[in-house]
């Protein structure tokens, strides 16, 4: 069985780029730059391409994965390295 696939951002196992139909990270950043949060939380973050573009519009980004972050944090930005039900249950 091959579960290869179940790592690859479901947008990108949709339709490859460029003919991807929705790109919800570039709507993300369109809405994080106009609300500007105070903070965003975001669940498997993964390879972190949606949270450094939202995090820069927000006072406090924060960031879950049960991998470690494959970027460097900026000074708004946290990092908790674990299950999304552990940090939940905070």
């Amino acid at each position: 069985m091959d579960v290869s696939h179940t790592m690859t951002p479901i947008h990108l196992r949709n339709l490859p780029p460029p003919d991807e139909t929705f790109d919800h990270i570039t709507f993300l950043r369109y809405m994080a730059q106009w609300i500007k949060p105070e903070c965003y939380l975001e669940l498997g973050i993964r390879d972190g391409r949606c949270f450094v573009v939202v995090a820069p519009f927000c006072k406090r980004a924060i960031g879950v994965d049960i991998l470690g972050a494959p970027f460097s944090l900026a000074s708004n930005m946290e990092f908790f390295k674990g299950t999304t039900t552990l940090i939940l249950n905070l």
